[in-house]
C-alpha cells in the first residue's frame, strides 16, 4: 500500500524532495545514457542537491562515473 510505505517513510526521517526549477537545469545536463524520464529526474535531483542516488538498475548505473551515482552492477 502506497500510503503505508509513505507513513514508514516520514517516520524514518525521509522527506519529501519537491521538483525544482535548479533539478530541471541538472536535467537537461545530464547525457543520454538511458531514457526513462523518472529516473533521469531522479538523478538530476540528486545531483543538483549534492546527494547520492542509490540504486542497482543497470539502466541509471550507466551513469556510475557520475559522483551523484551509489549502488552496484550486481542485479
Amino acid at each position: 500500500d502506497a500510503r503505508e510505505i509513505w507513513g514508514a517513510a516520514r517516520d524514518t526521517s525521509f522527506l519529501e524532495l519537491d521538483v525544482q526549477a535548479l533539478h530541471v537545469f541538472k536535467l537537461r545536463e545530464l547525457a543520454a545514457l538511458h531514457q526513462d524520464p523518472f529516473d533521469r529526474l531522479l538523478l538530476a535531483q540528486a545531483k543538483a542537491m549534492n546527494m547520492k542516488l542509490l540504486t542497482v538498475d543497470s539502466r541509471v548505473l550507466q551513469y556510475s562515473e557520475d559522483p551523484a551515482i551509489g549502488g552496484s552492477p550486481s542485479s
